[in-house]
């Protein structure tokens, strides 16, 4: 069983910047809910 490492290493560059390019939203979605639920407890302590 010979394992072909430059094909495997192209294999986890193409998974990797899969990864990426799906991550970059889900990060960015993420940090958008975040900030809106900190603004949104900031307002809940003004009015309360």
């Amino acid at each position: 069983m010979e394992i072909d490492f430059s094909s495997l290493e192209e294999t986890m560059d193409r998974m990797g910047i899969k990864l990426i390019i799906l991550g970059i939203p889900l990060i960015k979605m993420i940090v958008i809910a975040a900030f809106l639920y900190g603004v949104n407890q900031m307002f809940m302590v003004i009015y309360y």
